[in-house]
């Protein structure tokens, strides 16, 4: 097993930019990064994800080079503001998705509002058709009877039905068109 690099020795090969630097501090500090990481977020996985994404970061922007004092506390300070930072966006995520279930079930209520009045205003149109009109439609669209099934039953043809049921979509039209 290789011994295991002091903070200054990993900082001089960063500034060298000496890959051995960087992989040195990875190996040294990801598992007490991670641990830190998943204190705050209680997320395994969100806080490996972090810590990673941290390393990649200053080793993209060459931000370790730039370390002048603690390696661990700069990388410390650096994972609990990335999970401050993705806290606050969870939080306000949530945030957003509270609001928009909200304004949601309004949009329910009030849909579930006009439903019931359209569906009055239609039943009420349906009580003022003429009575054999009326029975037709309530067979057909009511009780899902087919046509001839509905037409056995009120002992008229089937052309009949088909004949009531037009006049009687017609008068509901005019009648629903009427209320709007």
């Amino acid at each position: 097993m290789q011994e295991e690099m002091e903070d200054q020795e990993i900082l001089s090969l960063i500034q060298l930019n000496d890959i051995a630097g960087f992989k040195a501090a990875f190996d040294k500090y990801y598992k007490p990064l991670c641990t830190q990481a998943f204190l705050l977020l209680r997320d395994e996985d969100q806080a490996q994800d972090l810590v990673q994404e941290l390393f990649i970061q200053l080793w993209q922007k060459g931000r370790l080079a730039q370390v002048q004092q603690s390696l661990y506390g700069y990388l410390s300070i650096s994972v609990r503001n990335n999970c401050l930072n993705a806290l606050k966006k969870q939080q306000q995520q949530q945030e957003k998705e509270t609001a928009f279930l909200a304004g949601t079930s309004w949009f329910e209520e009030k849909n579930a509002l006009e439903l019931a009045e359209l569906s009055k205003e239609l039943e009420s149109a349906v009580g003022e058709l003429p009575d054999k009109c009326r029975q037709i439609f309530q067979m057909v669209f009511v009780e899902n009877k087919k046509y001839q099934e509905a037409a056995d039953e009120a002992g008229v043809s089937i052309n009949t039905v088909k004949t009531q049921l037009k006049r009687g979509l017609v008068k509901l039209r005019e009648q629903l068109g009427k209320i709007r």
